[in-house]
């Protein structure tokens, strides 16, 4: 089993998206998911961890239907 990545000295940045930001990212990162190749295909360090993506989509997808919520509760 392959040691994970050490993400700790990775950078973070905070940004404002607005709900159609959010989309965009949600359908492009799901749109990769399904059309990327598969792993033997790339070297191991051009591959995205599918768990990285996946995590990445959840939070996209609760932030989409936050404003959902927010929006229906607003009528």
């Amino acid at each position: 089993m392959p040691i994970p990545k050490d993400n700790s000295n990775d950078h973070h940045f905070s940004v404002n998206l607005s709900e159609s930001d959010v989309k965009l990212l949600y359908n492009a990162l799901k749109f990769y998911q399904e059309k990327r190749p598969i792993s033997g295909e790339r070297p191991p360090e051009q591959q995205e961890p599918t768990n990285h993506i996946n995590s990445m989509k959840r939070i996209l997808f609760a932030m989409i239907m936050e404003s959902n919520y927010h929006s229906v509760d607003s009528v």
